[in-house]
């Protein structure tokens, strides 16, 4: 099946690209694709993430325009399109 991703934010400065298009498995998980395919690709995007994760920051998954919580419980289908972003902060 086919997925697309977006990225925006400082996440699109990483990758360089607004979004690309991925191939993944018959029940693939956001996780498993985030992992396998998308930080395997970006080799700053994975320690971009573990430095958010690692100092309390949070990155920002949706699924057609529905945030997501739980990577590992969303069960991805043909023709989806994730949004990968940092939090937009400002006063």
């Amino acid at each position: 099946m086919e997925i697309t991703v977006k990225y925006l934010t400082a996440v699109k400065k990483i990758t360089g690209i607004s979004s690309e298009k991925f191939k993944a498995p018959v029940n693939c998980n956001l996780e498993n694709l985030f992992l396998d395919q998308i930080c395997s690709s970006y080799g700053a995007f994975k320690g971009y993430v573990d430095n958010m994760l690692n100092s309390n920051g949070k990155i920002l998954f949706f699924l057609n325009n529905n945030i997501v919580n739980d990577l590992r419980g969303t069960f991805l289908n043909d023709g989806d399109v994730i949004t990968i972003m940092s939090p937009i902060a400002g006063g």
